[in-house]
């Protein structure tokens, strides 16, 4: 299983009366969801429903308690060094049953990277690619 992400999704918790997260409560439901996909987690946990509600219909209440056996790592990385034009960073998470390494570098991917790396070629920021535009008001436009 891979999902993507930004990077503050690690702090999914619970929400107070106001819709505002609860601070002392940051990154519960996110470590909750870790445990119910890889070692269990108890059905009468406070963040159950909202992991049925979130996972589906589909993986039985059951099988949430007892763990799917994935082993799960996740990684905070910034976009722009996958090329992307932008130095937001991801969350990367990867969750396997198969007993596969989660993440690692085949030695192709490594010298992939290492000879684009090489090429010096500087990191482009979004903006780079925004085309701007003066109106005649002065004002900037972006197309």
């Amino acid at each position: 299983m891979f999902l993507e992400n930004v990077e503050e999704f690690c702090d999914w918790g619970p929400i107070d009366e106001h819709g505002q997260p609860i601070k002392a409560e940051r990154g519960r439901t996110f470590k909750s969801f870790i445990a119910a996909l890889s070692t269990g987690l108890p059905a009468d946990h406070p963040d159950m429903p909202e992991i049925l509600q979130s996972i589906g219909e589909f993986v039985p209440v059951e099988s949430l308690v007892r763990g799917l056996g994935y082993n799960v790592e996740w990684r905070e990385r910034i976009a722009a060094n996958a090329g992307a034009p932008t130095i937001r960073k991801h969350l990367y998470l990867v969750a396997r049953s198969d007993g596969c390494r989660l993440f690692g570098l085949s030695r192709c991917a490594t010298r992939s990277r290492q000879r684009s790396s090489s090429l010096g070629a500087p990191q482009r920021s979004a903006s780079t690619g925004a085309i701007w535009a003066r109106r005649s008001s002065g004002t900037s436009q972006w197309h």
